[in-house]
């Protein structure tokens, strides 16, 4: 088992870990400008992270690169390349240079990327978000009133992020304020309308059912199962019963 000595993660080859050390820590991301010449950007010393020329900040290279090379976001036209400047230079900063293959202490907030809940996407993974919105059929796509579509504007979000989120499944969730930001006033009022449920009161049976479900013994649980077997075995009355008999069953499988 291989070790990155910056942020502790495990891999199984060397290879991993080296494609892990150049995406996540390396110093330097590199990029082809709109005019054909090449360009080096390197991680902001304060944040540890990639600063796009549309602000954007990235915390891996391949996020950086991916988003770069989708939006080709035009360089300021009074940048001088001759200067070592912090966001766009021919050779590194002494603040910014930092080996691939040795960790410095200059790169350990970098390692705050590694210990995020949510797991940093791979190229496959954006690979499969993309299938699966090119396969989709526009006419069956959730198209507002403003004329966009929901779906468009999921993948479009989707593919600026560099760890997992809901919208890699698109899944719209409502109560997720980036998902607000997404959507003009107009438009967040009619998802929002489209998205309401009325609430739903269960029946007292099924309430019953899960409160007595409620046990932290197995020999208990199955008591319980046995007290509704009547019922479950039996024909449905009532439609109580035949929830309460996939209510069983579900514990029964777990």
């Amino acid at each position: 088992m291989l070790i990155c000595e910056i942020c502790q993660l495990s891999f199984t080859s060397l290879n991993s870990l080296k494609s892990h050390k150049r995406d996540q820590h390396s110093s330097a991301a590199h990029i082809i400008l709109e005019n054909g010449e090449s360009a080096t950007i390197f991680r902001e010393s304060g944040s540890s992270k990639f600063k796009c020329f549309c602000q954007k900040y990235f915390e891996t290279i391949r996020g950086f690169q991916r988003h770069y090379n989708r939006n080709k976001c035009a360089a300021p036209e009074s940048l001088n390349f001759s200067q070592e400047d912090p966001l766009l230079s021919s050779t590194p900063s002494t603040s910014s240079n930092i080996n691939d293959e040795t960790a410095e202490s200059s790169v350990a907030d970098s390692s705050v990327a590694c210990s995020e809940s949510r797991k940093l996407l791979t190229d496959l993974s954006f690979r499969k978000f993309e299938s699966s919105f090119k396969a989709m059929d526009d006419q069956m796509k959730w198209k507002l009133s403003s004329g966009r579509t929901v779906e468009d504007v999921l993948y479009d979000f989707g593919m600026e992020l560099e760890r997992e989120h809901a919208v890699h499944s698109f899944i719209l969730d409502t109560s997720d304020p980036e998902m607000k930001k997404l959507f003009t006033g107009q438009e967040w009022d009619e998802i929002t309308r489209e998205t309401e449920l009325e609430t739903t009161t269960l029946p007292e049976s099924i309430l019953n059912l899960i409160q007595e479900m409620n046990k932290t013994n197995i020999k208990e649980v199955k008591r319980v199962l046995l007290k509704y077997a009547e019922i479950r075995y039996s024909d449905y009355p009532t439609s109580d019963e035949f929830h309460i008999d996939k209510i069983c069953y579900a514990i029964e499988s777990l």
